[in-house]
């Protein structure tokens, strides 16, 4: 075993040495040219195909609010005991804060649909969510692969190698 350790420390050595023999091959023309256009083109992406701590702040918020609703959903359906504690602690949060008529309005009106979606989900079946997840699961992936497919078409991607 030391005998293969030291044969490719040689082997190392030896490629080295060649390699720095090698001459120094000067960069392309066109080199800061070409760097100059992906930079450009990186800063012409749109905002929602960067990451998304570089998306605009408002939209980071809906989708933080989003994220959290999803959550709370799935919190409610899973622990359904759980959102009395809950809605009895948000509504005395809300009682000592006082909102403006128009977001009165909207946060009764999202209540309603909250409690509405909620009492429609409790009376599925679980099979028949876990089922309607395994669907959307199924149609995600197979989207991503067929757009993946279309774009490795498009950009000429699939050669016979």
């Amino acid at each position: 075993m030391n005998h293969s350790r030291e044969s490719e420390e040689a082997l190392a050595r030896w490629a080295d040495g060649v390699l720095q023999q090698l001459p120094l091959r000067p960069a392309p023309t066109a080199l800061a040219a070409r760097i100059r256009a992906a930079v450009e083109r990186a800063a012409m992406v749109p905002w929602h195909r960067r990451p998304w701590l570089h998306w605009p702040l408002g939209l980071q918020i809906l989708s933080g609010v989003c994220g959290a609703a999803a959550l709370a959903l799935l919190w409610s359906l899973l622990l359904p005991g759980a959102d009395a504690a809950t809605a009895s602690a948000v509504e005395r949060a809300a009682g000592h804060l006082e909102f403006p008529a128009p977001l009165k309005a909207l946060l009764t009106l999202v209540g309603v649909l909250w409690n509405a979606a909620l009492v429609v989900l409790r009376e599925l079946n679980p099979w028949v969510i876990a089922g309607g997840f395994g669907l959307l699961a199924l149609l995600w992936s197979t989207t991503l692969g067929i757009g993946t497919a279309c774009w490795r078409l498009a950009a000429g991607g699939l050669r016979q190698r």
